[in-house]
């Protein structure tokens, strides 16, 4: 297992959030409505069979993860808590089950998933090209070899590429700095196809007093400006509420004001700060407040400046339900993949993306590779 930067990198393990959202049905009836509003809100553009494939893997999935691995979850406080607006997910109508995924749980759980296995680990090494044989299979990669500076040539009898999304091509981008946003043009030039490539989450981020740090959109409701925001001030606390239920920047609702507002500030970012209520903050806001402040050091009612990044790719890698590119010996799944969003993604699909086909596509590629000759 190659990544270029270290074992536990990418966004998955982004410092600048709390942790990752991953959300699910409730129960099987609410598997159709969840269904039908991935495709709403992903514009009609997500393919359906890879939709319901992602979403009836969902709870198969977390069970892996509690039961198999014993990855420790976060879940609301309790049943009225989950009930709270806070807890509707990004762009959806109502809430879901959720989860919280926080990095020293899961990579403590990885690494002695890993070790038990016995899997060579190769950090810090970026994926260069793929090898094809006179067929165009796919039988092998480069990489480069970032601490010894070397080229490493690899045989394979089937690859995986999740190597995340396209965050890496952008000036401002809230994903680590190893998302190099390379894997899909080397997938494209050997025969994969890109779906929803140009569906790109744009996401406001802090830019004082700490940089590349994520701003939670459920926080939105309770910020006051510190200096005008163009056409928006006469219904500004409607916008502002409407703004809280969603992440990403889009241009579907009307609360786009508050997105161009931000952009037009430019690189310096627009000025605001909190004003939280004395009592009754909700769980989800707490938890956020309560980490910005310990983490970073930044109290609710400091002067903050926030700007627009680029956050999360919607489209990248066409695959099918199995997580096979179309190109023998290649799969792939996470954030380098696409048709399972469309459009906009609903909130906690990105994280609960990579955990459905990346179970998919290790056992795909497992299958595929236990087919092949033993080679002397």
């Amino acid at each position: 297992m190659a990544s270029a930067g270290k074992t536990m990198s990418g966004s998955s393990f982004f410092p600048g959030t709390w942790g990752l959202g991953l959300i699910g049905p409730v129960s099987e009836d609410d598997e159709q409505d969840l269904i039908d509003t991935i495709q709403t809100v992903g514009g009609g553009v997500a393919d359906p069979e890879l939709v319901q494939t992602f979403v009836h893997g969902i709870p198969q999935a977390i069970k892996w993860l509690e039961q198999d691995l014993g990855v420790e979850l976060q879940r609301p406080q309790s049943a009225e808590s989950a009930q709270q607006k806070q807890f509707i997910p990004c762009f959806d109508h109502k809430t879901r089950m959720w989860r919280g995924l926080t990095r020293k749980p899961l990579e403590d759980a990885l690494t002695t998933r890993i070790e038990s296995l016995g899997i060579r680990l190769l950090p810090r090494h970026e994926l260069i090209d793929l090898v094809e044989d006179t067929d165009g299979k796919i039988v092998g990669a480069t990489l480069y070899d970032r601490t010894n500076e070397r080229l490493v040539p690899m045989a394979v009898k089937a690859t995986i590429i999740a190597a995340g999304g396209t965050g890496g091509l952008f000036e401002r981008s809230l994903t680590s700095a190893d998302v190099l946003s390379s894997s899909q043009a080397i997938a494209l030039a050997h025969g994969a196809s890109l779906t929803n490539i140009e569906f790109m989450q744009m996401m406001p981020g802090f830019i004082e007093p700490k940089r590349n740090l994520v701003f939670n959109e459920k926080t939105w409701r309770y910020v006051k400006f510190d200096q005008p925001v163009d056409n928006a001030d006469d219904k500004l606390d409607d916008l502002l509420e409407q703004r809280s239920g969603y992440g990403p920047f889009t241009s579907r609702l009307d609360s786009r004001a508050i997105d161009l507002a931000i952009d037009q500030a430019g690189a310096e970012g627009l000025a605001l700060h909190y004003d939280f209520p004395r009592e009754d903050v909700p769980e989800f806001v707490q938890t956020f407040a309560t980490w910005l402040q310990d983490e970073h050091g930044i109290a609710p009612t400091d002067e903050m400046r926030v700007a627009m990044y680029a956050h999360a790719a919607n489209g990248g890698i066409k695959i099918d339900m199995t997580a096979y590119t179309g190109v023998e010996g290649l799969y792939a799944c996470g954030e380098a993949t696409g048709g399972m969003h469309g459009a906009d993604r609903i909130g906690g699909l990105s994280s609960a993306n990579g955990i459905v086909f990346g179970r998919i596509a290790g056992a795909s590629a497992a299958l595929a590779a236990q087919k092949e000759p033993e080679t002397a």
